[in-house]
């Protein structure tokens, strides 16, 4: 999957932005959790996702449409470590997906 940063997305960022300045002056380890916001950013671009299989001379494919992701069911970490001017990111997703799924299938004859 490949997914694309809009200039809407600008708020986690600039939050980092600002985490790392304050870090590098006070000379610590700092920790900034963004779980919250890669929760909303990643149910936002996985609703409707589809892929659709067809095979080279067949009659038939399959297609899968993602509804949603299952927040109840998911979990999601994501942080940013700061210290001085090097950050580190940390993430741990499990991802609950619900989906509809339909197949088309043809007879050859």
């Amino acid at each position: 999957l490949k997914f694309t940063t809009q200039a809407s997305e600008a708020a986690a960022p600039t939050a980092l932005a600002r985490s790392s300045r304050a870090a590098a002056t006070r000379g610590y380890l700092r920790e900034v959790d963004f779980s919250h916001w890669a929760a909303g950013w990643l149910a936002e671009r996985l609703r409707g996702l589809t892929h659709t299989e067809r095979h080279a001379g067949e009659s038939h494919c399959a297609t899968l449409v993602v509804k949603g992701l299952q927040p109840s069911q998911s979990e999601v970490h994501a942080s940013v470590k700061l210290k001085g001017e090097a950050r580190a990111l940390f993430y741990d997703l499990t991802l609950v997906i619900a989906w509809e799924g339909s197949a088309v299938l043809r007879s050859r004859g």
